[in-house]
């Protein structure tokens, strides 16, 4: 294992955190690597302060997406896909990659 700098190996460097990245950021990073619009919430009538729990709403590819304190993603989706009732439900990254890949081929 080689030492950088500050004296940490390079395969635990890995699990330290950066205080300086925001996780905004490591997801606008995750979304552009896959060629997904990541981009704030512009208010509209559903929600006219484009927040959720005062937590600041974005849009990934298409779906309304909100993270809170401890990094937990929500994601604005159905929650019976019969009945197209949308609710807040926590999401993981590749799960909301999978959703937008499906919704971009169910329009094509």
């Amino acid at each position: 294992e080689d030492l950088n700098k500050n004296n940490i190996t390079t395969s635990s460097a890995q699990f330290v955190r950066d205080p300086t990245v925001h996780f905004r950021d490591v997801i606008s990073d995750y979304a552009s690597e896959r060629g997904i619009l990541f981009q704030p919430s512009i208010a509209g009538t559903e929600n006219p302060d484009a927040t959720m729990d005062g937590k600041r709403i974005y849009v990934f590819g298409g779906v309304k997406i909100y993270w809170d304190r401890g990094g937990v993603i929500y994601a604005f989706i159905a929650n019976d896909e019969r009945t197209k009732v949308k609710e807040w439900r926590p999401v993981r990254l590749d799960d909301l990659v999978e959703r937008v890949i499906r919704m971009a081929s169910a329009r094509a």
